[in-house]
């Protein structure tokens, strides 16, 4: 995951420690932005809509969720396929799903680039949506 940010010319560090209710800090040159990591190992067969679906769980590890404003970014990352999506603020569920199909279309520099458009808006006009 770090990586990937730095891969993108962006300055990532692994939070330390387990004090944090983030996984990275991201520095957009601007701004230092939390970064919660979610990942699956592989996709799970869902009988109810016939469907292979990638499922994470948005909570910070006591089952609670997170609170508003607790990060600004939420990374869901397909470890078998090696695919992240990235979602700006919290999740309004405590579980998350996509469907196998979005997570290998998924677009990982772009997803964090209209993060980045609806998190900093005024101050990062590089990041405005296209």
């Amino acid at each position: 995951m770090c990586f990937q940010l730095l891969s993108w010319g962006y300055k990532a560090h692994i939070a330390a420690g387990n004090m944090y209710l983030y996984d990275i800090v991201c520095d957009t040159g601007e701004h230092l932005l939390r970064i919660q990591v979610k990942s699956c190992k592989t996709a799970r067969y869902r009988s109810s809509n016939k469907r292979r679906s990638y499922q994470f769980h948005a909570t910070n590890g006591r089952a609670a969720r997170y609170k508003e404003g607790a990060l600004d970014i939420m990374a869901y990352v397909a470890l078998d396929i090696g695919q992240i999506i990235f979602r700006a603020g919290v999740p309004d569920k405590g579980t998350v799903r996509f469907s196998q199909e979005h997570m290998l279309g998924a677009n990982s520099r772009l997803d964090f680039e209209l993060c980045l458009s609806n998190i900093l808006p005024q101050t990062c006009p590089k990041h405005a949506p296209v």
